[in-house]
C-alpha cells in the first residue's frame, strides 16, 4: 500500500473529489455502513462508498486507491470483523498518510482491548454506534465544521447543504431559495440532488420535504422514476401538495403515473382536486382521453369516484360513457349515479348518442335500476327509468 500512501501525499494540496472515505468490513455493511454513508450524504457530504463507486469490471484496488488519495476524511468503522480482513487493514495503512485528526473512527461492537496492535488509533477519540446513528452524524459533522473553523477547510457544498436546509425551514424559503440557487449556478446538479435527498427522506419533517419539492419543481425537472416513486409511495400530507403542484405547474404525467397517482391508497379520503388535475393533465396532452380515469373507478373513497365522475362528464369526449360505465360498476352514491344519468339523458336529447354508445347506457341504467343499490321511490331511481324508457324509444 505504499503506492497509496505516497500518491496521497502528493495530491493533499489538490482539491479533494470526496469529503469522506467509509472503511467498514463486508459483515458491518447493512448494520452500520450503508445507512451511515447514506446519512452522510443527505448531510451534504460527497462520500466514497464502495456500493456507490465501484462498477462491475472496476478494478477493486485502482477504486480505492483513488478513494483514499482523493478524500479528505477517513471514517473508519471498526469492529471485531474488520480486524479480520486484509483489505480493510491495507486501507487502514493508507489512512495513517492522512493527518490524525482527519481519521474518524467508529467503534462497532468494540472496546480498547481490540487495539492492543494500533496504539496510534487508541488513541483517537472514537464515536460508539451505539449511541445511534444521528449521534454519530451529528458528531462527524462539528468535528469537520471545528477543522473548517480553524483551517478554513469545510467544503464549499457542505455550507451550500446548511444554507439550503436552513431557508428551507424558514416561511419565506422560496425567495431564500431563489437567492441560493441564482448565485450557485455551477452547482445545480448538487442541489438538484440535495433536494431529491431531502424530499425522500422519511425521517424529515414533512413541511421540509414539502418546501424542498416545490422548490425543486419550480427550479428544475424532476425525472420521470421519481416521480413514479412520489406518486406510488407518498403519504397523505405530500401527496396533498403534490396534487396542488399538479395543478399550478404544466407538468404532464404519463399514462402510468395518473395510474400511479388514482391507485394510491394513501390520497386524502375526501379530496376534492383530484379529479380536477387529472382533467388539466388530459388538457395539456392531446393523446389522452377519460380513458385515464379509469383506475379511479375501483378507489376505496367515493368520495374521489364522485369527483373523477364531474370531471369525466366535464370532458364529454368519445371515452366517457364507456369510462362512466366502469365507474357506474363501483359506485353507490345516489349525487354521484344521478349525475350520470342525467348526463346520458343530455347526450340523448342532443341526439348525440352511437349505438355503441347506446348500448353501454344501456347497461348502465339497467345496472342503476337493477342492482339494489338505488333505493326504490327516489328520485334517482325515477331519473334512471325515465332515461331508460328515452334511451329505448331512440333505438332502430
Amino acid at each position: 500500500m505504499k503506492s497509496i500512501q505516497d500518491n496521497y501525499n502528493n495530491s493533499v494540496d489538490q482539491k479533494s473529489k470526496w469529503d469522506i472515505f467509509v472503511s467498514y468490513a463486508s459483515e458491518d455493511q447493512y448494520e452500520v455502513a450503508t445507512p451511515l454513508a447514506n446519512a452522510l450524504t443527505l448531510r451534504g457530504f460527497k462520500v466514497w462508498y464502495d456500493q456507490s463507486e465501484i462498477m462491475v469490471g472496476n478494478s477493486i484496488f485502482e477504486k480505492i486507491n483513488e478513494g483514499i488519495q482523493h478524500s479528505r476524511f477517513g471514517v473508519i468503522i471498526f469492529s471485531p470483523s474488520f480486524f479480520l480482513k486484509k483489505w480493510t487493514l491495507d486501507e487502514l495503512k493508507a489512512f495513517f498518510a492522512l493527518p490524525k485528526q482527519n481519521i474518524l473512527p467508529i467503534w462497532y461492537k468494540l472496546d480498547k482491548e481490540a487495539f492492543k496492535g494500533f496504539p496510534l488509533l487508541a488513541d483517537i477519540a472514537a464515536l460508539k454506534w451505539e449511541r445511534g446513528i444521528n449521534f454519530v452524524v451529528d458528531e462527524i459533522y462539528r468535528r469537520i465544521n471545528f477543522l473548517s473553523e480553524n483551517e478554513k477547510f469545510l467544503p464549499n457544498h457542505v455550507q451550500l447543504s446548511v444554507n439550503i436546509r436552513n431557508s428551507l425551514s424558514r416561511s419565506n424559503y422560496d425567495l431564500l431559495l431563489n437567492d441560493i440557487i441564482s448565485k450557485n449556478n455551477n452547482q445545480l446538479s448538487y442541489i438538484y440532488n440535495l433536494l431529491i435527498s431531502i424530499i425522500f427522506d422519511l425521517d424529515q419533517n414533512i413541511i421540509i420535504r414539502i418546501h424542498a419539492l416545490r422548490t425543486l419543481v419550480q427550479h428544475f425537472t424532476l425525472e420521470q422514476e421519481k416521480w413514479d416513486e412520489l406518486l406510488q409511495n407518498s403519504v397523505s400530507e405530500l401527496l396533498s401538495e403534490i396534487i396542488n403542484i399538479l395543478l399550478e405547474y404544466p407538468v404532464v404525467l404519463s399514462k402510468d403515473q395518473v395510474h400511479l397517482l388514482l391507485s394510491n391508497k394513501n390520497l386524502p379520503i375526501n379530496y376534492s382536486k383530484i379529479g380536477k388535475v387529472i382533467y388539466k393533465i388530459i388538457q395539456r396532452n392531446d393523446s389522452y382521453t377519460s380513458k385515464i380515469f379509469l383506475p379511479a373507478s375501483s378507489h376505496p373513497s367515493w368520495e374521489i369516484r364522485r369527483n373523477c365522475i364531474t370531471y369525466i362528464i366535464k370532458l364529454s369526449d368519445e371515452d366517457s360513457l364507456y369510462t362512466l360505465a366502469a365507474f357506474a360498476k363501483t359506485t353507490s352514491y345516489h349525487l354521484a349515479r344521478s349525475s350520470i344519468i342525467k348526463y346520458i339523458d343530455s347526450r340523448i336529447n342532443e341526439n348525440n348518442l352511437s349505438e355503441n354508445e347506446k348500448v353501454v347506457s344501456n347497461d348502465i341504467l339497467n345496472q342503476f335500476i337493477n342492482d339494489g343499490k338505488t333505493k326504490l321511490n327516489t328520485a334517482s331511481m325515477r331519473q334512471a327509468k325515465e332515461t331508460l324508457k328515452l334511451l329505448q324509444s331512440t333505438k332502430t
